[in-house]
């Protein structure tokens, strides 16, 4: 079996390890970064407060009786 590499994930995996290494090779580098290109944008950005959402409780279900009422 060959193994076929696709060039359009290679080429992003290629610029991937590019962007983490340019930027200390941390995730937390790399976001300090994007930081401060929105900061420097001049645009509005807006943030939301997180939301909980609380799972939905369901009721215990009894099965229905065999009489049909």
């Amino acid at each position: 079996m060959t193994s076929y590499k696709d060039p359009i994930v290679e080429e992003v995996r290629t610029l991937r390890t590019r962007l983490f290494a340019k930027h200390g090779g941390t995730v937390e580098g790399l976001f300090k970064h994007l930081r401060e290109v929105q900061r420097s944008s001049g645009r509005t950005y807006v943030r939301y407060p997180a939301e909980r959402i609380e799972p939905e409780r369901q009721e215990a279900r009894t099965a229905p009786d065999d009489t049909g009422e």
